[in-house]
């Protein structure tokens, strides 16, 4: 109790990591830590708020996983090449967050339960026509799209993880500049 973080490559490569026990006090997940760990699942803590860039990536083994409600912010790969990640219709997800997507994605319309976009989730998406994210969701991190169908735009920001109204603009006014792009946020 009292550990506030997990460090950067803090158990990366521990391949005869069988089982974590996170305190209650943990409030972030720094890049690398658990990559590549050989672990099932793991229990993350309520209060919760950072999963870094590659946290969990490689987990071969990790198939159930449960992100905390108060967890606002997912970086990039976060999951990547971890069997916890389900796919519907070319969206990654993790429980009820968007992590990744397939490179022919078109219509980015993310499932009614979707909270989260974690960083860079559309980042190799070239065929995006349809936006339209649900009402559900609350938290957009950094640079979600970008590039969009031939053009090489790049839609750089922070998502106000309060003001969900700013986020909706922002997306908004980029797509707006592409012809054949409908956006519905």
């Amino acid at each position: 109790e009292g550990v506030t973080a997990i460090p950067e490559n803090a158990f990366q490569y521990c391949y005869n990591l069988a089982s974590v026990t996170l305190p209650s006090t943990l409030i972030s997940i720094e890049r690398y830590a658990f990559n590549s760990c050989p672990f099932t699942s793991i229990d993350l803590p309520d209060g919760l708020i950072k999963i870094g860039y590659s946290a969990f990536n490689s987990c071969k083994s990790l198939k159930n996983f449960d992100i905390p409600d108060t967890v606002t912010y997912i970086g990039t790969n976060a999951f990547e090449f971890s069997p916890c990640i389900e796919v519907a219709d070319g969206i990654h997800y993790v429980d009820n967050w968007v992590v990744d997507s397939e490179e022919d994605v078109e219509n980015v319309v993310p499932r009614d339960d979707t909270v989260g976009i974690a960083e860079m989730s559309f980042q190799f998406s070239y065929y995006i026509k349809n936006v339209d994210f649900p009402e559900s969701v609350k938290y957009v991190c950094d640079v979600v799209i970008v590039s969009t169908g031939y053009y090489p735009y790049e839609l750089h920001y922070r998502a106000s993880y309060i003001n969900m109204e700013y986020t909706r603009d922002m997306i908004s006014s980029f797509f707006m500049e592409n012809e054949g792009v409908r956006v519905a946020l």
